[in-house]
């Protein structure tokens, strides 16, 4: 007896088989509530980030691998998770990044937010691409710009808003770009 299929379980049976080769490659491995990685500096010739998971899911975007001593440094906080992350608005030029510059071998924030109010926590939510720009302290560097230099962004978040200012956070950080 031979089999005749109409030609909706023909198209139904392939459909099938192209959805299950996409997700294939698509499972991830679950880890316990406790694992939150290792949070270690990353080299500085390399762009990896410290935690696994946030490897794909949340990137600091930079618009540009080198900016002018009078740039602003423009960059987009990629939220590619499926939930929103927190974070804290307080860093460099009072935004969502810190700006890091490689003196000595090592990474040290630079143009930290001055001025005198409470900290706020800011949602980024699931998918969205936050864009932020940094511009350079007239008052930290009596308006001659950025050093030249070798820098980086880094961006500490939480999953829940209690989280947010704590020590306990995950960091990413952007590729390294120059200045100058």
């Amino acid at each position: 007896m031979r089999w005749r299929w109409s030609y909706a379980a023909r198209a139904t049976a392939a459909l099938t088989l192209v959805l299950l080769a996409a997700t294939a490659g698509c499972a991830r491995p679950s880890t316990t509530s406790g694992d939150q990685g290792d949070h270690v500096t990353p080299d500085p010739t390399s762009s990896a980030t410290p935690n696994p998971e946030a490897a794909g899911g949340v990137k600091i975007i930079l618009t540009r691998e080198r900016f002018g001593l009078q740039e602003s440094i423009v960059a987009t906080i990629q939220n590619g998770l499926a939930t929103s992350i927190w974070t804290t608005d307080h860093h460099a030029d009072c935004g969502l990044l810190t700006l890091e510059y490689l003196s000595g071998g090592a990474w040290r924030a630079v143009g930290q937010c001055s001025q005198p109010r409470p900290v706020k926590v800011v949602e980024i939510a699931a998918g969205a691409g936050t864009p932020q720009s940094i511009g350079f302290s007239q008052n930290m560097d009596m308006g001659t710009g950025w050093s030249a230099g070798t820098y980086r962004l880094s961006l500490s978040y939480a999953p829940n808003q209690s989280q947010a200012d704590t020590s306990g956070a995950t960091t990413v950080h952007s590729d390294s770009f120059a200045v100058g």
